[in-house]
């Protein structure tokens, strides 16, 4: 009765035979970060491998289509994304922060201008 997709736990020695098994079991996704050797199905061409392929290729699709970030999107949805309020915000102090930064950078160069100036005019 549980509708979703099951997602096992890291496994770096799954074969042939194991994933089937889980397949059978009812898994729908196996994670595995093993690169230097695919794991493929022998017998993927059997029937009943067919249809434990199948579903659990439906229960993901049926798990991501129903999952939060679909929800409220139907046919001729138009999906704008904005900036959050808070980014806003921190944009703008970032902003007033160069700005000040800046201004004092100026200020200290006009001191330091203005100090050369009278220094030299003294001699």
């Amino acid at each position: 009765g549980f509708a979703g997709a099951v997602i096992t736990d890291m496994h770096l020695n799954a074969n042939s035979a194991m994933i089937t098994r889980m397949l059978s079991a009812g898994c729908d996704m196996l994670m595995s970060s093993r690169n230097d050797k695919a794991v493929n199905l022998r017998d993927y061409t059997s029937g009943a491998v067919q249809m434990l392929i199948r579903r659990a290729v439906r229960n993901l699709c049926y798990t991501q289509v129903n999952s939060a970030l679909m929800q409220g999107i139907s046919s001729g949805s138009i999906i704008k994304y904005s900036i959050s309020p808070w980014k806003k915000a921190l944009t703008y102090v970032n902003l007033a922060v160069g700005i000040i930064l800046l201004a004092g950078i100026a200020f200290l160069c006009w001191d330091w201008v203005r100090t050369f100036k009278s220094r030299r005019g003294t001699r």
